[in-house]
């Protein structure tokens, strides 16, 4: 039985081998560090193996199916209709771009899409996080110019111009993306940016497929 600090090193020793494999570092690279640590190098190959492992059977409990996808989905798209229209109302109410506000759309969809698939990561959840991200920003945007078009009609042509207009009017879509390039700033930009990054990355796999798992074959 290992005493108390041998059990602390040990632990220390296991954590670099966690750290050293989640950086991408192959097997024989990790074997050589804890090696260079003191550690017999039968015993760190038998602990690399071991880490190996369980993080193969966390890839396996983090791979989504289609319906953990599809629940992803459903809860990102109606948190980014909730932040987008919320978006919208401040931005309409504010007369200002309030950019900001669509990274905190990203860290939402990114979330929540990972909590509602159940937990579940990978590629399949991150482009279902970040499309969720990109639909909140462009409502968002197009509620905004959806008021902003439906008072000037109200200031040119009065208030029974605009009776019968609806967010829902395809010839409105229509002229919102016609007029979607000019409403782009750097600013927006950047925000928008660090609101899909952040979506990507919140669902992201702790352990890619390409790396460390696509690690060289050996006979340790």
């Amino acid at each position: 039985m290992s005493t108390p600090t041998e059990a602390f090193i040990l632990k220390q020793v296991y954590a670099l081998a966690v750290e050293e494999m989640a950086k991408g570092s192959d097997k024989f690279s990790i074997i050589d560090k804890l090696e260079e640590m003191g550690v017999d190098r039968t015993e760190a190959a038998s602990m690399v193996e071991s880490v190996y492992a369980k993080a193969k059977e966390t890839v396996f409990d983090e791979r989504a199916s289609w319906n953990d996808v599809l629940r992803g989905s459903v809860g990102g798209l109606l948190v980014a209709v909730l932040g987008g229209a919320l978006w919208a109302a401040l931005t309409t109410l504010s007369d200002m771009e309030v950019t900001f506000v669509a990274w905190i759309l990203g860290a939402a969809c990114g979330y929540t899409v990972l909590k509602t698939s159940g937990g579940r990561r990978g590629v399949s959840i991150q482009v279902a996080a970040a499309l969720c991200c990109v639909f909140g920003v462009l409502l968002a945007k197009y509620g905004a110019f959806f008021y902003s078009l439906k008072e000037l009609f109200v200031t040119e042509l009065g208030a029974a111009s605009v009776v019968d207009m609806t967010m829902f009017s395809w010839a409105i879509i229509g002229i919102f993306f016609e007029t979607l390039p000019a409403m782009v700033n750097p600013w927006m930009i950047l925000w928008v940016s660090l609101s899909v990054a952040t979506a990507w990355l919140i669902p992201k796999s702790y352990f890619p497929v390409e790396s460390p798992l696509t690690y060289k074959h050996s006979s340790i």
